[in-house]
């Protein structure tokens, strides 16, 4: 009821408080109503589908929450199912973190879907799902059509040398993306001469390359827009 009539309260953190579904229902429920809040950190906190569901009905309606953290929770598929359809109505969110949920590919080509239609969401982490390359693959064919997606997590996910080609064969053709991190994956040599190969392609023009020994980080510096690929702890070799 107090965030329901609030006009002030901007970020609310409740990660770790194990508050369970009943009391997302509470929460979703003041959400729908409240036009202030910016920032709502509730990862870890034993949220499973029926959460998800009832946080999908807010987002439905919210027209103010801009970055919404629900990692290492138990959302799964069909919770993911009701937040990418949300996704679909709602214009302000800019940060969705769904790390650590049980997602799998069924669940990664539902967000894949929303990606195709929304136009606001710029930060997406998925890392700890294990979508594989099968889910990649929907996420790599919807950036192609995005443009307002700039970081995307897959770090953790199971990812091969083919999704990892699926990935950057996507970067031709998407120019908002800056960072996708990749790292803790199973990405080889195959992989990284795919990144190699794709961004040569793309490039219209000077070509930086930065790397590090320690986290591999390798730069692409396409015209003005930087883009970042992340690739820490693969199988290099």
């Amino acid at each position: 009821l107090a965030l329901r009539d609030n006009a002030s309260l901007s970020s609310i953190w409740l990660a770790s408080n194990n508050i369970g579904d009943l009391g997302i229902d509470s929460l979703s429920d003041s959400l729908t109503f409240n036009s202030t809040l910016l920032t709502l950190d509730l990862e870890n906190n034993g949220i499973t589908a029926e959460g998800g569901a009832l946080l999908a009905v807010a987002l439905r309606h919210n027209s103010t929450l801009e970055n919404l953290w629900l990692g290492s929770n138990s959302i799964g598929d069909e919770g993911v199912e009701c937040i990418s359809d949300a996704l679909s109505a709602n214009t302000s969110i800019r940060e969705l973190s769904l790390r650590f949920n049980g997602i799998t590919s069924e669940g990664a080509s539902m967000i894949a879907s929303s990606l195709r239609d929304i136009c606001h969401l710029e930060s997406l982490w998925l890392g700890g799902n294990p979508i594989h390359d099968s889910g990649v693959l929907s996420l790599a064919d919807s950036l192609c059509v995005n443009s307002s997606l700039r970081l995307l997590c897959l770090e953790s996910t199971g990812i091969t040398d083919d999704g990892a080609s699926k990935i950057y064969a996507a970067l031709e053709e998407n120019g908002t993306i800056a960072t996708i991190l990749l790292g803790c994956n199973k990405i080889g040599d195959k992989g990284v001469l795919a990144m190699i190969y794709h961004a040569l392609k793309a490039n219209r023009s000077a070509m930086e390359w930065e790397t590090s020994e320690k986290d591999c980080l390798y730069y692409i510096k396409q015209n003005e827009h930087e883009k970042e690929i992340r690739l820490p702890e693969n199988l290099f070799y």
